[in-house]
């Protein structure tokens, strides 16, 4: 096996150590109702106690999962993400519809399925009632996490919402057109008042990265708090899953991995003042 560079080496370990062990991050499983049609939608929370605030609590956040599902991959991801400091409430949106993983339609019964997490966190002693939360999505997940935080799903949604963290995030509904997929981006973009991070391997696909370029660009030309952080030589792994075909990540998308999941963090507890 080739030697990293010595640059690249010592970014590894510095990003290797930046961040706490998972090992303390204990999970529960939790599920509440949907209650336009009864839907019980299953979610896991995540949280180190020992990294809780004085209080006990701890700044909370709603992960937003891909069409591909909550898979274990997923789950060590978000475990990552509350190593940070972070309580995290993972919806399975999937689960409670028995539908699929890699649905290519999108069923928008969902989308309230999901908000319903941020009325659960309201329950949890380990969350401050009043306090905003953090929207962090993957892939489809920042369809979502945009409807939410516009109050397209939900007017009242809109207020609980303080930041939005995106990793390759698709802004468009997933049932429309291919000119829609290709040229343009979803109209709740334009409705979002809340901070947002936007990041996108610089090798992901072309629709991908002109999807979030255009949402950015819309958002910047309002004066809206909006970051877009593009990794170069970095694919889709940026987020935690081997590739589909087999294929493993380079050392430049390791390094991104870890970037992206730092900076998130950080962002986070910025706009959360965690």
């Amino acid at each position: 096996m080739p030697r990293l560079p010595r640059t690249l080496a010592t970014l590894l370990l510095i990003l290797a150590t930046a961040l706490p062990a998972a090992a303390e991050v204990v999970t529960e499983e939790l599920s509440w109702p949907n209650p336009k049609d009864g839907t019980v939608v299953p979610g896991t929370l995540f949280y180190d106690a020992a990294l809780a605030r004085a209080d006990g609590t701890h700044p909370a956040v709603l992960f937003i999962h891909a069409r591909r599902g909550l898979q274990p991959a997923d789950r060590k991801y978000v475990a990552e993400i509350a190593a940070q400091g972070f309580l995290v409430l993972a919806p399975d949106w999937q689960g409670g519809r028995f539908i699929e993983p890699w649905p290519l339609d999108h069923d928008y019964a969902t989308e309230l399925d999901v908000a319903l997490g941020l009325d659960m966190l309201k329950t949890l002693k380990r969350a401050r009632p009043a306090e905003k939360r953090a929207l962090y999505a993957y892939s489809r997940g920042g369809y979502y996490a945009t409807r939410i935080a516009a109050g397209a799903v939900e007017a009242r949604y809109k207020a609980e919402v303080g930041c939005i963290v995106t990793i390759a995030g698709h802004f468009q509904d997933p049932n429309k057109s291919e000119p829609y997929q290709v040229y343009r981006y979803m109209p709740e973009v334009d409705q979002l008042e809340v901070p947002i991070l936007m990041v996108i391997g610089g090798d992901d696909t072309e629709v991908r990265l002109n999807n979030n370029a255009r949402a950015y660009y819309a958002l910047a030309a309002a004066g809206k708090p909006a970051e877009l952080r593009g990794l170069p030589m970095a694919r889709r792994a940026i987020d935690f899953r081997e590739y589909v075909d087999g294929s493993t990540r380079t050392p430049e998308e390791i390094v991104a991995k870890k970037i992206a999941r730092q900076r998130s963090g950080e962002f986070m507890k910025r706009c959360l003042s965690g």
